[in-house]
């Protein structure tokens, strides 16, 4: 086994995966971007909202369910996918205005989806070239079916558990 020693952990070339606790050694093979779809990585079932559901209803679930986006729909097509973020940068002055403002409103009306047998590396191409962190997977009928996220391919190349959803920080609040 070749290894590469970067500060006291040793990278091991066969398995790309540091000798570090909590972090299994995996083969090369199982963290190559290009074997890895994105059917194998993603999350699923993927959570929805129509473009016409206000943005108050929007930030009300990503509050109180246990989605970090939403993938919005127009006509059962996808057509973008808002997380916390987007809906901060969004969000309309006044106190009733987010009950009427639309999230269709805030999307760009277009997104690129792919097929769950795309690869991995083609998906982070994606991610690079349109400037987003998460992709929508669809079915050949263009039904969302799921979403690879760039959190899920930082864990393929470090070859951690790309199934294992934990997140790192504090819990969600309900909605005040």
């Amino acid at each position: 086994m070749t290894a590469t020693f970067l500060g006291d952990r040793a990278i091991h070339a066969d398995s790309a995966t540091l000798d570090e606790p909590g972090i299994e050694e995996t083969s090369g093979a199982a963290w190559d971007p290009t074997r890895v779809t994105a059917g194998d990585l993603m999350s699923s079932p993927v959570a929805v909202i129509s473009a016409d559901e206000s943005l108050w209803l929007a930030a009300l679930r990503l509050e109180t369910e246990p989605h970090s986006h939403l993938v919005v729909l127009d006509d059962r097509r996808p057509v973008g996918v808002i997380d916390q973020g987007i809906l901060a940068q969004s969000w309309p002055l006044g106190p009733f205005t987010a009950r009427h403002r639309a999230v269709g409103q805030i999307t760009p009306g277009r997104v690129h989806t792919v097929l769950p047998e795309v690869s991995a590396a083609r998906v982070a191409s994606i991610m690079l070239t349109d400037g987003v962190d998460v992709v929508p997977v669809v079915d050949r009928r263009g039904n969302a079916v799921g979403l690879v996220t760039a959190r899920q391919l930082i864990r393929l190349v470090a070859g951690v558990d790309v199934t294992d959803t934990r997140r790192a920080g504090p819990r969600r609040t309900e909605l005040g």
